[in-house]
C-alpha cells in the first residue's frame, strides 16, 4: 500500500515537471543557491524566461510550483519543499512588480524583505516545517481544485497544451463558446499604463463577464480589483456582466477603460463631464455641514472647567510621566522577548579566550627542558584526544548557532563509538552515519543542527588525528563551542 501510494506521488511530480520550462527543473534540483533571491531573479530575467513571470503563465508556474512542493513533503523531500514554495513565491511578486523592477530593488541594496512583500511572505513561510505544513495546509484549503487528484489531471493536461504552443505566437482565443454573431473587435485602456493597449478578438453574442475575466487572467489581477467604464459609463459585474455587448451599447473597435483599485488608494474620476464637479462639490458642502453639525454636539456635551484649578506645566509632566510607567510596566516583558531574539540572531560564536599561563608553571618547564633527561624509549607518544563534540547541518548556520542541545533528548543515533576501528574503518563508519546525521538535521527545528559525540579513546592520537582531519575536510560539520551541550 505505502508502495503503490509512493508510485502515484511519484508519477504526479514527473507529469507535473514535463508541464514546465525543461531549465526549471534542474536550476531548482541541482542549485545550492535556487532560494537565494539574486539567483531567482538571474534565472528569470534571462531573455528565454523573462516572457513566464507574468499574465496566464506566470499564475499557472506558481501554482504548480505549489503542487510540486506539496508532493515532495509527502515524500519527506524537505530541501525540494522548500525550494519550490520559495520560487511560487517569487513568481507571486514577479506578477505585482515587472521583473526588471525587481532586478533593480536588489542591485540597489534595499531590504528585500520591506521592498518585495510577497517574497517575504515566502522566507518567512519556509523557517520551520511547521510552517511549511501550516502554508500547505492554507493552499489546499483556499485551492482544493489545485489539490484534488481528479481535477489536478485536467490541471496538468491543460497547462501542457499551454506550453506546447509557442509564446511567440500567441493568438486571442474567442472568450465564448458559440460562435454565433458578428465578430468585433474591443479594445481595453489600463489607467496605469496608457501606452499598453490589449485587444480581443471576441462575437457579438459573448457575455462581458467573460471578456473581463480572460482580461484579469492576462495581466494576472484579480477580477474584484478591477473597475471597467465605458463612454463615461461604469460597467458594474452585478448588472453587466451577463449582457452582450450589443446590449450596452459596446460596438467594433469601442475602448474599455480600466482601473485596478489595489494599485492606488485614492478615486479616480472616469466621467470628466460638468456632472461630476457639481456631485463632487454638493457631496463636499454635505460633508462639511455634518462636521459642524458633530462639532456643534461635541460642544454641547462638553462640560464646562471654568471652576476648575489651571495645571502647571509640571504637574502635566508628572501625569504624563504615570500614564507611561504603566504603559512600559505592560510592554516590558514583550520588549525584553523581543530584545532578546534580536540579540541572538546577531551573536556569533566567538573563539575561546587563551588562559594566561602561570609564571611559577613557565619556570618548572624551563627547569625541566635544561636538565639532561635521557628519553625512556619504554613511554609513548601524547594521548589523543578522548571524544569530540561536533554540530552536524545546514553549513550556513554551523557557525551561528546559539543553540543549546540535549544529546540524550535526541531520537536519532547521536553518538558514535570508535572503539577498536582501524583508521580507515572509522572514517568508512563516518561516512556513513553523516547522511542519517544530515536527515535529521534538515527535518528538525531552525537552525537545521544537531550534536553529535564522536569517541576515539585516549590510547593513541591515530583515531583523533583521523577525526579531527575528517571534521576539517567535511563542509556539514564543524567542532562544536563550549558549553553548547547540556
Amino acid at each position: 500500500m505505502v508502495r503503490a501510494i509512493k508510485k502515484s506521488l511519484e508519477d504526479d511530480i514527473k507529469k507535473n515537471w514535463d508541464t514546465m520550462p525543461p531549465q526549471l527543473k534542474p536550476f531548482l534540483l541541482n542549485e545550492h543557491g535556487a532560494t537565494n533571491p539574486f539567483k531567482l531573479a538571474t534565472f528569470w530575467s534571462s531573455p528565454m524566461m523573462a516572457e513566464y513571470t507574468h499574465g496566464k503563465h506566470g499564475l499557472r508556474l506558481r501554482d504548480t510550483s505549489w503542487f510540486l512542493a506539496t508532493q515532495y513533503w509527502k515524500l519527506d523531500m524537505i530541501h525540494y519543499t522548500r525550494r519550490l514554495l520559495l520560487n511560487g513565491f517569487f513568481l507571486q511578486q514577479c506578477m505585482l512588480k515587472p521583473i526588471e523592477e525587481i532586478v533593480k530593488i536588489l542591485m540597489s541594496g534595499e531590504d528585500v524583505l520591506v521592498s518585495l512583500s510577497s517574497f517575504a511572505q515566502g522566507v518567512h513561510a519556509i523557517q520551520t516545517p511547521q510552517t511549511i505544513e501550516r502554508f500547505l495546509r492554507n493552499c489546499q484549503r483556499d485551492c482544493p481544485r489545485l489539490f484534488n487528484p481528479k481535477d489536478s489531471i485536467d490541471f496538468v493536461s491543460q497547462i501542457s497544451d499551454d506550453w506546447k504552443s509557442s509564446s511567440s505566437t500567441k493568438k486571442q482565443r474567442p472568450t465564448s463558446k458559440t460562435s454565433n454573431g458578428a465578430q468585433m473587435q474591443i479594445h481595453f485602456d489600463d489607467d496605469s499604463n496608457k501606452k499598453q493597449r490589449h485587444s480581443f478578438n471576441i462575437v457579438s453574442s459573448t457575455t462581458l463577464k467573460s471578456l473581463f475575466k480572460e482580461y484579469a487572467e492576462n495581466r494576472g489581477i484579480p477580477l474584484r480589483s478591477l473597475r471597467f467604464s465605458h463612454r463615461d459609463r461604469t460597467l458594474f459585474l452585478s448588472s453587466a456582466g451577463n449582457k452582450t455587448p450589443d446590449a450596452l451599447g459596446v460596438h467594433d473597435q469601442d475602448v474599455i477603460y480600466v482601473y485596478d483599485i489595489s494599485a492606488s488608494q485614492e478615486p479616480r474620476t472616469v466621467n470628466l463631464s460638468g456632472t461630476n464637479s457639481l456631485t463632487s462639490k454638493r457631496a463636499k458642502a454635505k460633508s462639511q455641514r455634518n462636521l459642524k453639525k458633530v462639532k456643534a454636539k461635541i460642544k454641547e456635551k462638553t462640560p464646562s472647567r471654568q471652576g476648575e484649578p489651571t495645571k502647571t506645566l509640571e504637574e502635566w509632566k508628572a501625569q504624563h510621566s504615570r500614564v507611561l510607567t504603566k504603559l512600559h510596566e505592560e510592554v516590558r516583558p514583550q520588549l525584553r522577548d523581543i530584545r532578546k531574539r534580536l540579540n541572538e540572531m546577531n551573536l556569533k560564536c566567538q573563539p575561546p579566550k587563551q588562559k594566561e599561563e602561570n609564571k611559577r608553571k613557565n619556570k618548572i618547564k624551563a627547569h625541566n627542558a635544561n636538565s639532561h633527561i635521557l628519553p625512556n624509549s619504554m613511554i609513548g607518544g601524547k594521548a589523543g584526544k578522548p571524544y569530540f563534540i561536533i554540530h552536524v547541518g545546514e553549513a550556513k548556520n554551523l557557525y551561528s548557532t546559539t543553540k543549546k542541545f540535549h544529546l540524550h533528548q535526541s531520537h536519532a543515533r547521536t553518538a558514535i563509538d570508535l572503539h577498536g576501528y582501524t583508521k580507515s574503518e572509522a572514517l568508512d563508519a563516518l561516512n556513513e552515519e553523516l547522511p542519517e546525521w544530515m536527515d535529521t538535521a534538515m527535518k528538525g527545528e531552525y537552525p537545521w543542527v544537531i550534536a553529535v559525540k564522536v569517541v576515539c579513546g585516549c590510547g593513541n592520537q591515530i583515531l583523533s588525528d583521523m577525526v579531527k582531519d575528517w571534521i576539517k575536510s567535511t563542509r556539514t560539520v564543524s567542532n562544536a563551542p563550549k558549553n553548547s551541550i547540556v
